[in-house]
């Protein structure tokens, strides 16, 4: 029995020895590397709360994003989208996706609903964002954040909403989905090529830079503080991710040349929003954009006059009116040449998917695929349809 005890006791001396040497060793282990844990969590902490600080909207509640946006939306302003179409418009050229500054009128005029539900281009756009700026901030080390509704402080119609802000660095950072690049009017750095992107995706981050905000005293971009930064005291980036290629960065800093791409842009969208929306006056007649000219006439003549035809004393009217029927023969005749065509190419591939040819000027691709029946679509069967692709040289 005595035996027994002592033999508890001993094991029980062995086991807090025990325990105390692996407490000693902890403590060597934790006092050696103390100084560079002590580094890195105050790095982390500090960046945790420049975030936090700097994110009025969680992360995880996309959903209250996404009806907040769609609340703004509804506010009348000039967002970074509307200024770059009228700016388009001014410059003679023609805005993306079907946008017109005729359209932009209708929407801050109250005669058309602002588009508060996602196409699907847009939602997937929204929803890949936090996926991209999560690899900007891998391939540059910035870490990035969010920001509330910009409002400038003077120009209360000038608004926008920033995608992103870098938290180390003043900078704006605008993310891109790109589906496609037909054109190339998109460079690659990442392959050393001189930075080129289209102007119509420039002129959004430059109108966001543009916006004062206030400043907070960890230096980033919150809407609170008593300092407001004046614009274009920021650099701008653009990451635009195509399909899963390498992401694309483009940096700008703003120096003369986006100033005066800025001064511009306020320009002609502060007459935009004096002499067109307050007075109530639509743009000018502009058929340069098909879509917004169509809009236009439906606007202003809805509806005809019945059987009433006006006399009118004009050269351009009769000179517009033969070029119309010329343009509308040689359509014609070319729809025709077209189809004939296609129908020659057709029996050439026959029951093959495609074809290639080549020759001293050009290597041609033709294929003719089946297309399967889809419910819901206007074709319900299935149906062939050509496709040529032409290489020249």
């Amino acid at each position: 029995m005595t035996g027994t005890v002592q033999g508890i006791i001993v094991c029980l001396v062995v086991t807090v020895s025990i325990l105390i040497l692996m407490s000693m060793q902890l403590d060597h282990k934790i006092k050696n590397g103390g100084e560079l844990d002590t580094a890195v969590s105050v790095r982390a902490n500090t960046i945790k709360r420049k975030c936090e600080s700097m994110n009025q909207i969680p992360k995880d509640q996309e959903a209250l994003e996404h009806e907040q946006l769609k609340q703004d939306k509804q506010t009348p302003s000039i967002g970074g989208t509307s200024a770059a179409t009228i700016t388009l418009e001014a410059m003679g050229e023609t805005p993306p996706f079907g946008n017109s500054a005729f359209d932009v009128w209708l929407r801050l005029t109250g005669r058309k609903p602002a588009t508060t539900e996602d196409t699907d281009r847009f939602e997937i756009g929204r929803l890949l964002e936090e996926p991209i700026a999560t690899r900007f901030t891998r391939k540059t080390g910035l870490h990035t954040a969010k920001l509330p509704f910009l409002i400038h402080p003077e120009h209360s119609w000038a608004t926008g909403h920033l995608d992103r802000v870098a938290v180390e660095e003043p900078a704006d950072i605008e993310i891109k989905t790109v589906e496609w690049d037909p054109n190339h009017e998109w460079s690659d750095p990442n392959l050393g090529e001189v930075q080129r992107v289209p102007l119509s995706y420039l002129l959004q981050p430059v109108w966001y830079a543009g916006i004062p905000r206030p400043d907070n005293k960890h230096g980033g971009y919150a809407q609170s503080g008593p300092q407001i930064i004046p614009g274009l005291e920021r650099d701008i980036y653009i990451a635009a991710q195509f399909g899963f290629k390498p992401l694309r960065i483009y940096k700008w800093k703003c120096d003369d040349t986006i100033r005066g791409i800025y001064a511009r842009m306020f320009e002609v969208c502060q007459k935009f929003w004096e002499e067109n929306v307050l007075k109530d006056d639509p743009p000018p007649f502009n058929t340069r954009n098909t879509k917004g000219a169509k809009e236009w006439l439906q606007h202003k003549f809805p509806v005809s006059r019945d059987q009433e035809i006006v006399e009118v004393q004009s050269q351009l009217v009769v000179d517009t009116a033969l070029a119309y029927k010329e343009a509308c023969e040689k359509a014609k005749s070319a729809d025709a040449h077209k189809e004939k065509l296609s129908l020659e190419l057709a029996k050439h591939v026959g029951a093959s998917y495609g074809i290639r040819a080549s020759s001293k000027d050009a290597t041609v691709t033709v294929t003719w695929p089946t297309i399967p029946a889809w419910s819901g679509t206007v074709e319900k069967k299935a149906y062939r349809r050509l496709n040529v692709n032409v290489k020249k040289g």
